[in-house]
Parts: C-alpha cells; sequence; structure tokens
C-alpha cells in the first residue's frame, strides 16, 4: 500500500488526514448491501448536503470511496473501495 500524502493548505486547521465523521461515512457505505445514495447519507447521519459533499470529496481524493452518477435522477451512488475497507478495518482494529 502507498503512503497517503496530506499536504495542507492555508487556512487549514489540523493535518488529520481521517476524523471520526469520515470513519462514520466509511462505515455506513461498507454496511450497506445495495448501492446507497448521498442524499442516504445525510439522512442516516443526519448532515448537510454540503457538509458531506465537502468529507466525500476528501475520501474520493484519497481513493476510499467512489462516485457514481445516477443519470435518470441526477443523484450520486456512493461506493466503498478496496483501499476504503481496507482503512476501515485499520482504524476498527486501532479503537
Amino acid at each position: 500500500m502507498t503512503p497517503i500524502k496530506c499536504e495542507r493548505k492555508v487556512g487549514e486547521r489540523s493535518i488529520i488526514v481521517l476524523n471520526d465523521l469520515d470513519l462514520k461515512i466509511l462505515n455506513v457505505l461498507n454496511n450497506q448491501k445495495k448501492e446507497i445514495l448521498i442524499m442516504d447519507v445525510t439522512k442516516i447521519l443526519k448532515l448537510s448536503h454540503p457538509s458531506l459533499k465537502k468529507h466525500v470529496r476528501k475520501l474520493t481524493k484519497f481513493g476510499f470511496v467512489s462516485k457514481h452518477p445516477v443519470p435518470k435522477t441526477r443523484g450520486i451512488v456512493l461506493r466503498i473501495t478496496n483501499n476504503g475497507k481496507l482503512q476501515l478495518k485499520l482504524f476498527k482494529n486501532l479503537l
């Protein structure tokens, strides 16, 4: 597995790669048996859409989550990647 580079931009508060909310998102995606839309995740975690999009963007950048558009509904399906499953398993073992 290649190490994850985390570059800090001006104005960012910390260099924490994954926080508890990111792990909750990965956990929700990992526990789903069927495809889940981004709007469903906002309802499950009781998050605002912009907040979830920010976290999903970061998880996608690191390769933990993949996004797939649904043309008919203009929705976005989220899927956890194998790398995301591995990271979630590592964090679960630490906690």
